[in-house]
């Protein structure tokens, strides 16, 4: 009588692996693939705009307060974007030659430059200039900056004025060239003068305001 311990071993059957598909790829492939088309889309995506883009900076160039050297032999001035009220700030570049910037405080007109004045001699090359007008303990100042150093001043007295308005302000929005022998006149300001009780007005001779501009040196 055969024994209950033995038994026979029967080897489970080894099926053969499924054949690989000729399409199967491994999830590194896949990634990689997934990058370059992403990389290449943008990159076309990109070359469709850039055309319209380029055409959008010509169109603002004009507009911008960037200065622009077109000549090195002559100036170039633009007044930079006010950050806040009444901020006065020009970039200029002047060419090899002598140049004086000048500032004035009395008797100015609408046009031209009057006889008394203050100057100083600024170099060639690029910089930036600012002005401010501001109340002082005795009057009034107006101050005259080159890169933040202070080259010029004015200081009057209270009834200088009267703070009852003004006419005019700072010139060249957008970048211009001239020539070295053109009055390069940066700020023009007139104040008003009362007309009667209850208006005032500026007036039609020269009068109290402030008058800044660059003029190449005799």
């Amino acid at each position: 009588m055969p024994s209950a311990d033995n038994h026979t071993l029967v080897k489970p059957m080894q099926l053969p692996p499924p054949p690989r598909s000729r399409f199967q790829f491994s999830l590194r492939i896949i990634l990689l693939v997934t990058a370059v088309v992403a990389v290449w889309t943008a990159e076309i995506v990109n070359r469709r705009e850039i055309p319209f883009l380029q055409r959008r900076i010509a169109a603002m160039r004009p507009i911008a307060r960037e200065l622009s050297i077109k000549d090195p032999a002559k100036i170039a001035v633009v007044k930079c974007e006010e950050l806040w009220y009444d901020e006065n700030e020009w970039d200029v570049y002047l060419p090899e030659g002598k140049f004086e910037l000048k500032v004035a405080t009395q008797e100015i007109d609408d046009r031209n430059q009057p006889a008394e004045y203050k100057s100083v001699f600024l170099p060639s090359g690029q910089f930036r200039l600012a002005i401010t007008q501001q109340k002082t303990d005795t009057g009034w100042r107006v101050s005259v900056t080159k890169d933040d150093q202070e080259i010029l001043t004015a200081d009057e007295p209270p009834e200088w004025y009267p703070a009852s308005g003004s006419s005019g302000g700072g010139n060249f929005s957008v970048s211009e060239t001239l020539e070295e022998t053109t009055p390069v006149v940066l700020f023009r300001r007139r104040f008003t003068r009362p007309l009667n009780k209850t208006s005032n007005q500026v007036p039609k001779d020269p009068c109290e305001g402030v008058l800044l501009w660059i003029e190449a040196a005799p």
